[in-house]
């Protein structure tokens, strides 16, 4: 319970609403160097690993602790969370992390964003991690890695996995969805930032519609809430109805709020 409270608590004093709410330009005018994580193409989300969990690549040979605010990293960090979240599908519920370490030398390290990182996946999004993978770790790495390491809590520590090879990420990703970039990938798939258009969040100022929209979403939010209650119940209460006829239901409406939270969105979050 206070790991729940610490979190809704960082939520809203570190105003986690505005990564959805502003775009990359309004969010670059407050934290420098906000944008230019989007335009070296330093982290962002494609496709899915054997598991169905989106993949987050981190190109590490392309950050220098120097080129933006901490802060705007951690915007950013943050960001790339958030928008991951959206991609992800029921049963799944968490995400795979490549570290790709090719390139990296010790002018890329920056031990308080690896602080934060760590600390996102034990407090902030518990559970979210799937597997971390740090791909072609050179030798300057370990001894960064003997700093890191106790840092780590033993569920998030036993998440990573090192691979060597290109050959050794097909393990974890099926060759048509990597990127043809790493040695047997087939993905042709090549990262291209595409700056904010003109009006692209224009439907964010249609406050009735958001409005109405917001009103649908509630209403089957709470919904989902009573049958969650009932359905938990089924186990305790003798003469409830059915727990497979409850769970149906509520998987059913599981689909219907989802449905309702994208209609949604384009009036309250920014494109990206």
């Amino acid at each position: 319970m206070t790991m729940i409270l610490k979190a809704f608590k960082w939520r809203f004093e570190d105003d986690i609403e505005e990564v959805k709410s502003k775009s990359e330009d309004e969010l670059d005018a407050k934290y420098r160097g906000f944008r230019l994580q989007m335009e070296l193409g330093k982290s962002f989300v494609h496709g899915t690993d054997k598991e169905g969990r989106p993949i987050v690549y981190i190109n590490v040979r392309l950050h220098k602790p120097a080129d933006q605010d901490a802060k705007a990293l951690e915007k950013f960090t943050i960001y790339v969370m958030e928008v991951g979240r959206l991609m992800i599908q029921p049963p799944v519920e968490t995400a795979c992390l490549v570290f790709d370490m090719t390139g990296f030398g010790l002018a890329n390290m920056d031990y308080n964003f690896v602080k934060f990182l760590v600390q996102c996946f034990e407090a902030y999004y518990p559970e979210s991690l799937g597997i971390l993978i740090i791909h072609k770790a050179p030798l300057v790495f370990w001894g960064v890695w003997k700093i890191i390491e106790p840092w780590l809590d033993p569920v998030v520590a036993s998440k990573i996995r090192f691979t060597r090879s290109d050959k050794e990420l097909t393990e974890v990703i099926e060759a048509e969805r990597l990127p043809n970039k790493y040695e047997g990938g087939k993905d042709q798939f090549t990262y291209k930032y595409i700056p904010v258009q003109a009006g692209e969040n224009d439907r964010m100022k249609d406050t009735e519609t958001k409005e109405r929209l917001l009103d649908e979403w509630k209403a089957l939010m709470w919904k989902f809430e009573a049958l969650t209650r009932e359905w938990i119940d089924c186990k305790k209460v003798e003469g409830a109805r059915a727990e497979d006829v409850v769970e149906n239901e509520r998987n059913a409406l599981a689909k219907e709020l989802r449905v309702a939270y994208f209609k949604l969105d384009p009036y309250i979050r920014a494109r990206n």
